[in-house]
């Protein structure tokens, strides 16, 4: 039987596969290194911890900021405007009515405690705060938290400014709208359009701040944007298909006239998660531009950037004009890895002894072993292969003259100027 040759393929169609094929790999990659993100930062679990929090301070919350609406004249007649178009903006319609009632009733309730009992009010709203500043910091991977007087300054500023802020949009709002009054018809319906996304707008905007304000991190405007919109486009339509399942009525024929908790509830950690997932967003942003984020799931990533920098390192040792002085960002540009991730593997040198870390503002690097002595030995051993692995030691005999082989290679045993002797990578 002959063979059949396949079918002769148009130029064109090698081109286009030529060109798909790469962008639909990076396409995967990045998808996967964003689910990956998504688990290591637990944004399920940090949701429902919000949840738990918001319930327990959102009363001490909505007391405290309506408190200072009613405290500054010039937002004193605000308080109901807020809780109509702010407060029904964020709560599932079929059900705003009624929770609202029972918020103004312990929020009422609230107003005739005494001084110590404020304290305690302003201290649990604080709680609720602080909370979200942890779960921010985590997925920003903050590991040095700002002083503890800089943090309250943020709360402070949070507690505060965005009730103020908040105001004036709804003031904005109203006159915009009584502006528009005196315009024709479809003018005034289009205008009126528009102003149906000022939810989404004001959403968005102030998810960014909230992103670039609450992290003890540098956070680029335009990241922050990304997300928070992100975040504002999956809230309506998070509010949009919740409205859709409440009207098939399976929630309301269960629990009756409690449903309203229950499904507070989920909407509120609904609603974190979103926050949370805008904020995961415009995390990794800068990480899908600026480093190999495809590498961080491949095996031995850890122990091949370490290799590259004590290349970096001992490049800059031999340049005098630098003294062999490198800081934490230039390291993280040479190797294009996190610099979070830089800084974890420039600890396991440091404790390993190939460099130390030099005091100072920023902080800097120095490769303080002798190149000529030393070896990759003790790093691959701490970062690939360990060499009391039980498995090794006392396990299959057979392994044991195995890896001896394999640690007497002359590429990790030789000195660092030798396996490092190559041409000299640009720094800086």
């Amino acid at each position: 039987m002959a063979d059949h040759a396949p079918p002769h393929q148009p130029a064109w169609s090698l081109r286009l596969r030529a060109t798909l094929r790469p962008r639909l790999e990076w396409a995967g990659e990045v998808v996967n290194f964003a689910a990956r993100q998504a688990r290591d930062v637990r944004l399920d679990q940090a949701a429902a911890s919000l949840t738990f929090t918001t319930m327990l301070s959102l009363v001490p919350l909505l007391a405290v900021l309506l408190a200072l609406f009613t405290a500054f004249p010039l937002f004193a007649e605000l308080r109901g405007a807020f809780e109509k178009n702010v407060l029904r903006e964020l709560l599932p319609e079929q059900y705003a009515g009624v929770i609202l009632r029972y918020l103004n009733d312990f929020v009422t309730k609230a107003g005739r405690l005494t001084a110590v009992g404020l304290v305690f009010l302003f201290v649990t709203a604080l709680a609720m705060v602080h909370t979200v500043d942890r779960a921010l910091n985590d997925i920003w991977q903050v590991r040095q938290q700002r002083p503890l007087l800089q943090r309250l300054l943020v709360y402070w500023a949070l507690l505060t400014l965005g009730p103020l802020v908040v105001g004036a949009s709804v003031s904005a709002s109203s006159v915009l709208l009584s502006i528009s009054q005196g315009w024709t018809g479809q003018v005034r319906g289009s205008f009126r359009a528009l102003l149906d996304y000022a939810p989404v707008v004001l959403s968005g905007l102030a998810f960014a701040a909230m992103y670039v304000v609450v992290p003890a991190r540098r956070v680029a405007w335009g990241d922050a944007l990304i997300g928070g919109f992100i975040a504002a486009l999956a809230g309506e339509l998070m509010k949009s298909g919740f409205s859709l399942y409440l009207q098939g009525g399976t929630v309301t024929g269960i629990y009756g006239a409690f449903a309203a908790a229950p499904l507070f509830l989920l909407w509120v950690y609904l609603s974190w998660f979103a926050i949370l997932f805008g904020a995961a967003i415009a995390a990794t942003l800068p990480r899908l531009r600026q480093t190999r984020f495809a590498d961080e799931g491949r095996a031995g990533n850890r122990f091949v950037t370490a290799v590259a920098l004590l290349r970096v390192l001992l490049a800059a040792r031999r340049d005098d004009r630098r003294g062999g002085r490198l800081g934490l960002d230039e390291l993280s540009a040479a190797v294009r890895s996190w610099p979070e991730e830089t800084e974890s593997l420039l600890t396991e040198l440091e404790r390993l002894g190939y460099i130390a870390r030099l005091d100072g503002l920023p902080a800097r690097w120095l490769l303080t072993c002798d190149p000529a002595t030393t070896t990759l030995l003790p790093v691959f051993s701490r970062l690939a292969v360990d060499p009391n692995n039980t498995l090794l030691t006392r396990g299959d005999a057979a392994l044991q003259p195995w890896m001896a082989r394999g640690m007497a290679a002359e590429w990790v045993t030789q000195p660092l100027e030798r396996a490092l002797d190559a041409t000299r990578p640009p720094v800086g």
